[in-house]
């Protein structure tokens, strides 16, 4: 049974993260976090800086060690005291350093796990539309280099292996009391001590549904996301309509790619605010998240979820723990079988709906606010003693 407010540890927590360039799932999950544990009473401070427009040179000296960083975040801890600092993306402008900053004021330590940065510098173990471990339990972790894994640049992968395996040689981590990992598959693929699991949690997003048929995906449009695969799959399935919502460094070249084959079915919406997602969700019979390698768990299946709506989705990562009996999914990098996941959605209304009645409660159960503001609360009180 869940503590109610009056039995909860009481605790500060102050949230570190470093924006990204294109706003993302990771930055939803915050936003949800703050109100998730406000929502328990839980005194919650941010301090976040912008990566927008760092230059390379700038990026790989801060990434792997900032002083200023370092100062910066023990001034605010001195002036907030909170019991624990925790970490969303440290990477470029924060780095490290803030966690000895935040040990040797004898506050604990959280550095949460979106993605498999510590292992993988393209961070979801995917290259070239295919999974990808080649790194993973190498010392030296130069086939990112050789593939130029990180922004399709040699200079880029460079630096960010150099970061990599500077954090390794100088143990920049030892001062992290607990890794939290947003799914078992992240926490496997990363094996670090001290790992816990703790699934997101994100606002109510129910919707009236509206069955207009349509299948939606909703991301960053890039290759790792399996947009590839989504646009072969749709060739062949004329009568499913596909919606494309986001924007991302791929978005011309898919438009472009669709225009060219003639997928007069297949729209691209761009990056939609709130309500307008949530109207497109209403509509959608099927959410899709075909992604490749390994996506740790996107927080657009569980905004689909909330929405009623079931999801086919590659059984890659953690979407296989969000969607569970509640969707279809398929082999990733596969357009033969989601292609024959989405006819099968075209042809049988009442078979998704149902599905998707199950989504919803599938929500309710696991992915709350109020389910993810106690497993926050429960890793606090842990680390705390």
């Amino acid at each position: 049974m869940a503590r109610t407010r009056s039995e909860l540890p009481r605790v500060k927590v102050l949230i570190a993260h470093a924006r990204y360039a294109i706003p993302g799932g990771e930055e939803a999950v915050i936003d949800a976090q703050e109100a998730a544990l406000a929502a328990l009473g839980v005194s919650v401070a941010r301090y976040e800086l912008d990566n927008t427009g760092l230059t390379r040179a700038r990026t790989a000296g801060q990434s792997l060690w900032s002083r200023q960083a370092a100062r910066d975040i023990g001034a605010v801890i001195d002036r907030d005291r909170p019991d624990v600092l925790h970490v969303h993306n440290n990477f470029q402008q924060l780095s490290p350093s803030i966690y000895g900053a935040a040990a040797s004021r004898g506050v604990k330590v959280v550095q949460h796990l979106h993605n498999a940065r510590l292992a993988c510098i393209n961070v979801f173990f995917e290259r070239d539309g295919s999974a990808c471990t080649d790194c993973v339990g190498k010392a030296i972790t130069w086939p990112g280099v050789a593939h130029n894994c990180y922004r399709d640049s040699r200079a880029d992968s460079i630096a960010a292996t150099v970061v990599q395996l500077g954090h390794r040689a100088i143990r920049a981590h030892r001062h992290v009391d607990a890794f939290v990992a947003v799914s078992c598959a992240l926490a496997d693929a990363l094996s670090l001590p001290n790992t816990l699991v703790c699934h997101n949690g994100i606002a109510d997003a129910a919707v009236t549904r509206r069955d207009h048929g349509y299948a939606l995906f909703v991301g960053r449009v890039w290759a790792q996301k399996g947009l590839q695969v989504l646009l072969d799959a749709a060739a062949s399935v004329p009568e499913m309509p596909v919606r494309i919502v986001g924007d991302g460094p791929d978005l011309a070249r898919f438009t472009d790619q669709a225009g060219r084959r003639g997928l007069r079915h297949v729209s691209f919406l761009g990056r939609l605010d709130r309500d307008a997602l949530r109207h497109e969700l209403a509509g959608a019979r099927v959410s899709v998240t075909p992604s490749i390698g390994l996506d740790p768990l996107p927080t657009t299946v569980i905004e689909a979820l909330a929405a009623g709506v079931p999801t086919i989705g590659s059984g890659a990562g953690g979407i296989p723990e969000i969607v569970g009996d509640t969707g279809v999914l398929v082999a990733p990098g596969d357009p033969i079988a989601l292609a024959a996941a989405l006819r099968d959605a075209h042809a049988n209304a009442e078979r998704f709906a149902e599905l998707g009645a199950a989504a919803r409660r599938r929500y309710e159960q696991r992915f709350t606010l109020e389910a993810f503001g106690h497993r926050l609360a429960a890793i606090y009180s842990a680390i705390r003693g």
